[in-house]
């Protein structure tokens, strides 16, 4: 028979927990800001959508929800950003800086959205060739993943940014926050 060893089996130390649950969430939040710039990058770069009519007359759904012009996704970010910044009490001025941060994300992510709208239209020119060219597709996809990993670094600094006007208990809260969402 082996040995057993008793260690393996006593509990993780509460504060180790608790630390592993703090770097959980806080990638928990950052993948899910990175998720929502990415959709305001989105929803800006959808003029294309509107300027071909759209569905349901150039809208997403029957209420007209989905498509906005650049304008009113900043509007919608300021507005998110004094909502979740207000919820930890920050100071005019973290709230100024963070707004910047979040403004000169969207302009930096705006060109990468215009690429990504070049490379959907080139992908369905391709595959509706007669004939189907593996080569080109293959460079298409390697330029997507460049665009992708660019848009990930942006993000990732802009969230770093963010981090950094805050206080260490202001990003607590809003892990603390973000938590309650997830589980």
């Amino acid at each position: 028979m082996s040995k057993i060893d008793r260690d393996e089996f006593e509990p993780e130390p509460i504060e180790e927990r608790r630390a592993r649950r703090r770097v959980f969430w806080l990638g928990a939040i950052a993948a899910s800001l990175v998720a929502a710039i990415t959709s305001l990058v989105a929803i800006v770069s959808s003029s294309e959508a509107r300027a071909t009519g759209g569905f349901f007359g150039g809208h997403h759904g029957p209420h007209g929800h989905g498509i906005h012009d650049g304008e009113t996704v900043r509007g919608h970010a300021e507005h998110a950003v004094r909502w979740m910044l207000h919820s930890v009490d920050a100071s005019q001025e973290q709230q100024a800086r963070v707004g910047e941060i979040v403004g000169s994300a969207l302009d930096s992510l705006a060109p990468l959205a215009q690429a990504h709208r070049a490379h959907r239209r080139a992908l369905a020119e391709l595959l509706a060739q007669e004939s189907i060219d593996r080569g080109a597709l293959e460079s298409l996809r390697a330029q997507e993943l460049g665009l992708a990993d660019e848009a990930s670094r942006r993000l990732i600094a802009s969230l770093a940014e963010i981090a950094e006007a805050l206080t260490p208990a202001q990003r607590a809260e809003l892990f603390e926050f973000a938590s309650r969402f997830h589980d």
